[in-house]
């Protein structure tokens, strides 16, 4: 996508307009555009398509309104065939950021195995925003680079089990290489074997195509802060021996999506040049019942040391997410350390499917995420750790026991299990099985991988370690 700064006279002309201004500024009816937020219309005069975009009450408007009402406009605008466009920011060119990231977010849709005329890539080839100060250009190429970064993760989400195995993730790992001047280093089942990560066989043994622990390592100065980021990338997760009903099944491709989270945040980092050196550990493995799946009552020995009896083959994203966290802060020791996954249905009946629940035992390191969450509209919502969590997931004949006795609080005993893993340093767990399982389209979103995580955790990390 070409992002330019000049008046575009053969682009659709992209405008927005509130409520009380939709009849005069479009000359419509209300009827036919009323300017409530998600209304889109579009005129034609003297040979050149202008749209109008709602945005809703005049009140309270800020970064995600401009964010949401751009990427519903682009995405209905590229439905049409329109593939360059023209936004004049107006009056809301300070919100120049969110509303590039909005319309390259909202454009964004996956095609990738679509044969003849459907296979060609639909999106935004060029988009202007003429009228913008030097700053307001800078903040509107950010949100380009960092929309771009979010529908690359996007792109591996999307990809089917069957073309997206452990072994092709690691291999794409390499492309992150190139984009951040990160060091890679990958394991496979063999040297996942031979430094003990149990947790990573177990979960990867009932299938075909064995697991991969990716790392990669990018070092600035060491005079920096160190934050490693730990992702949970289950490529597929039949549920294994415990395997999950056939309804939805197909959506467990984005199991993933934690993993490649996390390397999309190692590259939105690179792109805002946060001073930190960071680590990122991706955990890949598909879950599958074969005749080496591991089995309820089996105790493994996870990397590090601890055994955990394993009570359900379907809760697997904490043992592969306990061995990376025992790596890093073992290996590295860092200041930091998150860990994303699409862990638990529970966080879905507690937050619904457009927040991530949020844990951590850090006020502070909460409370930057929470608001870095509401700024970038890639939402979360903290929820509580504690001892009645934590008594929970320990053991009858092993230390740990990767399953609670009920259903009841899954999200906090998920995130309590991990809590015994985090090392030393300060620590937050993400989960986003609602925010990056979608279910439906949004009207500013389509319907597939969402990139969670990636905005919300660069822009805390943006505010927790500023330039200069």
């Amino acid at each position: 996508m070409e992002l330019l700064f000049d008046e575009a006279p053969s682009f659709v002309r992209l405008q927005f307009c509130t409520v009380s201004q939709a009849g005069e500024k479009s000359g419509l009816p209300q009827r036919e555009f009323s300017g409530q937020e998600g209304s889109l219309a579009l005129l034609r005069e003297s040979g050149r398509v202008l749209a109008w975009a709602g945005l809703g009450s005049d009140t309270g408007l800020g970064e995600d309104e401009l964010r949401r009402a751009a990427g519903t406009a682009a995405r209905g605008l590229v439905a049409a065939g329109f593939e360059c466009i023209c936004i004049i920011a107006g009056p809301y060119s300070g919100f120049a950021k969110a509303i590039v990231e909005g319309a390259i977010i909202g454009a964004y849709s996956f095609a990738g195995y679509k044969s003849g005329a459907g296979s060609a890539p639909r999106g935004l080839g060029q988009l202007s925003l003429p009228g913008l100060d030097a700053q307001e250009r800078l903040w509107a190429s950010e949100g380009a680079a960092l929309a771009e970064a979010v529908n690359r993760v996007r792109d591996l989400g999307n990809m089917p089990p069957n073309m997206l195995t452990p072994a092709v993730l690691a291999s794409k790992a390499e492309d992150y290489v190139r984009r951040t001047g990160a060091c890679l280093r990958i394991w496979d089942e063999y040297d996942l074997a031979g430094e003990g990560f149990a947790g990573h066989l177990a979960v990867g043994g009932g299938s075909a195509n064995p697991p991969r622990f990716i790392l990669l390592e990018r070092e600035l100065d060491p005079a920096f802060p160190t934050v490693a980021v730990v992702g949970k990338a289950v490529t597929f997760d039949s549920g294994g021996i415990c395997i999950k009903p056939g309804k939805d099944l197909e959506e467990m491709k984005f199991d993933k999506m934690g993993g490649l989270a996390a390397l999309g945040l190692l590259e939105a980092v690179t792109l805002l040049k946060v001073p930190v050196n960071m680590i990122v550990a991706v955990c890949a493995a598909e879950n599958m019942p074969g005749n080496n799946a591991c089995r309820p009552s089996d105790v493994i020995t996870l990397y590090g040391g601890k055994t955990v009896e394993i009570g359900d083959t379907d809760a697997e994203g904490r043992l592969l997410l306990a061995e990376g966290l025992a790596y890093v802060t073992r290996r590295f020791q860092p200041d930091l350390t998150l860990d994303i996954g699409t862990l638990t249905g529970a966080v879905c009946v507690a937050l619904g499917m457009h927040r991530a629940g949020l844990f951590s035992d850090d006020d502070e390191l909460a409370e930057t995420i929470f608001r870095a969450g509401e700024r970038s509209g890639d939402l979360c919502w903290r929820l509580p750790l504690g001892r009645e969590f934590s008594k929970e997931m320990e053991g009858r004949i092993a230390d740990l026991r990767n399953i609670g006795s009920s259903r009841w609080g899954g999200a906090s005993k998920g995130a309590a299990f991990l809590e015994h893993f985090k090392g030393e340093g300060r620590w937050a767990h993400i989960d986003i099985g609602g925010s990056g399982m979608p279910d439906t389209a949004l009207p500013h979103i389509d319907a597939g991988a969402t990139g969670a995580g990636v905005r919300m955790l660069a822009e805390a990390l943006r505010a927790m370690y500023p330039q200069g």
